[in-house]
């Protein structure tokens, strides 16, 4: 993270604040840490991971704010996340807002069951079903055919 007076770097078990205008580093290593301390700072980063995670956008056209049930099922992913051991997903950007696209087309199908089912696809799957006509008034993005050939496995 950079901004005009502060740099902050993470580097294995250290976290280095630079100011560069001053000429000052602090840093922090993980090993100096109480436990207490340790137990505290990850209890906060779990919590500020859901909570950003249900901070939703508006929708850009009607201008309506999330759901509580759209915010719920946000904080419901993240968790189901960090328990399978992943803390960023870069490489299912967007999956959040997928998976809430996929309930809401599918209503009578479980979240588990299309939880399940995305998890199997590709990234480049996850862009093609983030473009299908199917799903595009829940996503507001382009319609996509590769898209909407793999939801015929759900309608299957």
């Amino acid at each position: 993270m950079k901004n005009a007076t502060m740099s902050v770097a993470v580097m294995g078990d250290r976290i280095e604040f630079s100011f560069p205008e001053i000429g000052e580093i602090h840093k922090i290593q993980l090993e100096d840490l109480s436990q207490e301390i340790l137990v505290q700072a990850t209890l906060h980063g779990i919590k500020q991971k859901c909570v950003d995670a249900a901070a939703l956008s508006r929708d850009p056209t009607t201008g309506r704010s999330a759901t509580v049930v759209e915010k719920r099922d946000a904080v419901a992913e993240m968790i189901e996340r960090l328990m399978s051991g992943t803390w960023n997903d870069r490489g299912a950007e967007g999956s959040s807002a997928l998976l809430n696209a996929l309930i809401a087309a599918y209503p009578d199908r479980s979240r588990d069951s299309l939880s399940t089912w995305l998890k199997t696809k590709s990234d480049k799957e996850k862009r093609a079903l983030r473009n299908s006509a199917k799903l595009k008034p829940f996503l507001r993005e382009e319609p996509s055919a590769a898209g909407d050939a793999l939801l015929e496995e759900i309608a299957g």
